[in-house]
């Protein structure tokens, strides 16, 4: 290995590096396909729109709460929309 100016590092190392974060890259990527279509799998479209603002779109619950029209209170959301959902699928939090 050996480092350059400014603390970067070249020739072989450089390489494995690129190649794990490629893997990585990938590795992300098929699963973040894998989300999109299990969500848009997802039958009821406020439990779809839910799922979308929080996993795809990183909202906090309280953000989802506004985004939905307020009808709902963010514990609600959280625990009866999504928390009721996994439960129904089988999957544990």
């Amino acid at each position: 290995m050996e480092i350059r100016d400014g603390g970067r590092i070249s020739g072989k190392e450089n390489m494995r590096i690129s190649r794990a974060s490629l893997n990585s890259y990938r590795k992300t990527k098929k699963w973040t396909k894998k989300i999109d279509k299990w969500i848009d799998s997802i039958q009821d479209p406020l439990v779809r729109r839910v799922f979308d603002l929080y996993y795809r779109q990183g909202h906090t619950w309280r953000q989802i709460a506004a985004e939905t029209g307020g009808i709902y209170d963010e514990h609600y959301l959280r625990i009866m929309i999504r928390d009721r959902y996994l439960k129904s699928k089988g999957i544990n939090r």
